[in-house]
């Protein structure tokens, strides 16, 4: 029944793969952009300063951004929701 569960659950995130292709300047980035917040605000709300958000935001356009960063989850509620990671699969069978 888990082996099951488990490949109910890869299907529903492999179709929601088309929605999470990650933007060229990344996640943090643009959502923090199109809240039309300065990494200031952001820094503050997560007890950062602005050279940190900048750091967390370069890594995460070049794609070395890694759950490691305890802030994270932080980051998701002032976003108004909440950071989660998922490995797509390619290819299910």
């Amino acid at each position: 029944m888990a082996k099951k569960e488990l490949l109910r659950k890869i299907e529903q995130v492999s179709s929601l793969s088309s929605y999470c292709e990650k933007p060229a300047e990344g996640w943090v980035r643009t959502i923090r952009t199109a809240l039309n917040m300065s990494t200031a605000e952001l820094g503050k709300k997560i007890n950062r300063n602005t050279e940190g958000i900048l750091k967390l935001e370069e890594e995460d356009g070049q794609g070395k951004l890694t759950p490691k960063f305890k802030y994270l989850q932080n980051i998701g509620k002032v976003f108004g929701g909440r950071f989660e990671y998922v490995w797509i699969p390619e290819n299910i069978s």
